[in-house]
């Protein structure tokens, strides 16, 4: 077995994006602003949720599904 098969959080890459658990690089439970499910991201993105809520914004986090979702419904207008 690969090194990278056994370890996947360390190859290049790894950890990019949400992820449905926790990770070397997503280890920040949060929830996804549309559909409520929960995710793991990393320290930049749950900043930017961390500072959205201090000002008194809405969940900007969705998950990968409910962004697609929304970019359909947005493209078939």
């Amino acid at each position: 077995m690969l090194r990278s098969e056994q370890n996947p959080e360390e190859r290049p890459g790894a950890g990019e994006g949400a992820t449905s658990h926790r990770t070397f690089v997503n280890h920040y439970p949060t929830r996804c602003g549309m559909c409520g499910g929960e995710y793991f991201v990393n320290e930049s993105v749950h900043a930017a949720i961390v500072t959205a809520a201090e000002s008194g914004l809405d969940n900007p986090f969705m998950c990968a599904d409910c962004e697609e979702e929304y970019d359909e419904l947005a493209y078939a207008g």
